[in-house]
């Protein structure tokens, strides 16, 4: 029975898409048991998250596929960038409002033409 391949919807949390994988039953076992097991933790993390005061949260907390990075002081000047990035990555704009573009300044040699390949 553990050689049946099923086909499982799989929908990724962060852009609501729907994928079909393939895999056998015990495969597909052991893929939901993950899958719940993220959602808890997923959950316990906010929970915690949550009773840590705003102003003496780190600045950057990312976590991915395994990995965690903490950036404690983030230096303003980045806000922009970051926030257009969290924005992009988690498609929310209540939590991640994507910030105004800012107009650049152009570069003198490509005002007049010079630069190399143009």
């Amino acid at each position: 029975m553990s050689n049946v391949i099923v086909e499982l919807p799989a929908t990724c949390d962060r852009t609501g898409k729907v994928d079909k994988i393939s895999m056998t039953t015990n495969e597909a076992e052991q893929f939901q048991k993950l899958r719940d097991r993220k959602t808890e933790v997923a959950k316990a993390m906010l929970v915690d998250l949550a009773a840590v005061a705003p102003g003496d949260m780190p600045d950057l907390v990312v976590c991915f596929r395994g990995k965690i990075a903490i950036t404690a002081n983030v230096n303003p000047k980045s806000d922009d960038a970051l926030a257009r990035l969290l924005h992009e990555v988690t498609r929310d704009s209540a939590k991640f409002p994507k910030p105004p573009q800012k107009k650049r300044k152009a570069v003198d040699s490509a005002v007049k033409g010079n630069i190399e390949g143009i």
